[in-house]
């Protein structure tokens, strides 16, 4: 499932396609920036004050959480750009 996040919120924010590599490039460099971030307050802060299970849980809920709002947000892209269709496809 979060191997599709990034293309998902890619094609959700895109609206020319001229701007595909820039928006594409803006995620993923958030995406790093997060992951390297992750890695220390878990390794340093996360598992000396909640301990493993209780974090597998809140991820599990975050991931769930940000899944519903991918396909919320989608459907709120297609009714904006009119008769189904997404802005690329117009």
């Amino acid at each position: 499932m979060l191997a599709t996040l990034s293309p998902y919120t890619i094609r959700s924010v895109t609206t020319q396609v001229a701007h595909v590599g820039r928006i594409s490039g803006l995620i993923i460099a958030a995406s790093t920036v997060g992951s390297i971030v992750g890695v220390f307050v878990s390794g340093y802060v996360l598992i000396d004050r909640l301990g493993i299970s209780a974090i597998f849980r809140v991820t599990g809920a975050l991931t769930a959480s940000l899944g519903v709002l991918c396909f919320a947000s989608d459907r709120w892209f297609e009714e904006k750009a009119g008769r189904g269709q997404r802005p690329e496809e117009r």
